[in-house]
């Protein structure tokens, strides 16, 4: 159980910093009426408290999480487009397959 438990508070470590522009292209993005949804395939509870504490999510409209949301499964995608066609929507991600391939062949 130890080990699940260091393994969890280390997924859900928020840095102290974050990546220079991030917060001015999320600004830009949601003034320039931009809906913003993130996709993951952690669990609501961790992704969510990772997004609060990171001051990240006020940003975001919708969060797609593991608990009902998995990549590369299509309807995954299809729920995270919401309401927009395919070509208006870009993913940002870590892992060209996941966050690229698979959503392009959707």
């Amino acid at each position: 159980m130890d080990v699940v438990k260091g393994w969890v508070n280390e997924l859900c470590f928020v840095p102290d910093t974050m990546e220079e522009g991030v917060i001015e292209t999320l600004d830009h993005l949601k003034s320039e009426g931009k809906s913003l949804a993130v996709l993951t395939n952690w669990f609501a509870k961790t992704q969510l408290s990772r997004l609060k504490r990171a001051g990240l999510l006020e940003y975001f409209d919708q969060v797609y999480t593991g608990d009902y949301f998995l990549k590369p499964q299509k309807v995954s995608y299809l729920a995270a487009r919401g309401p927009y066609a395919s070509d208006q929507c870009i993913f940002i991600g870590d892992s060209v397959n996941r966050d690229y391939i698979c959503p392009r062949a959707c």
